[in-house]
């Protein structure tokens, strides 16, 4: 093992992820809770029911179309069929 191993002074911890509260993580999953189960909504709608500013939700409503979890069709927004 010696001879592959770094030892105990090779290790590196990974990096610390960033605040969840107020992170575009918290905002994507606000959105997909509202959206599951419900029909279609509109971003607006979204804003209104999460709590998040316009803008935060239509990033994350973005993001989410953008990894195939949601489906946008003008203003109606919802879980993507898989």
């Amino acid at each position: 093992v010696a001879a592959w191993c770094a030892g105990p002074d090779g290790y590196r911890p990974p990096p610390r992820q960033a605040p969840f509260a107020g992170s575009a993580r918290q905002v994507r999953g606000a959105v997909l809770r509202a959206l599951v189960g419900s029909p279609p909504r509109s971003p607006a709608d979204l804003a209104a029911a999460t709590g998040f500013d316009a803008a935060a939700v239509e990033a994350a409503v973005a993001a989410l179309a953008a990894d195939d979890l949601v489906e946008q069709a003008g203003e109606a927004v919802r879980v993507a069929d898989r």
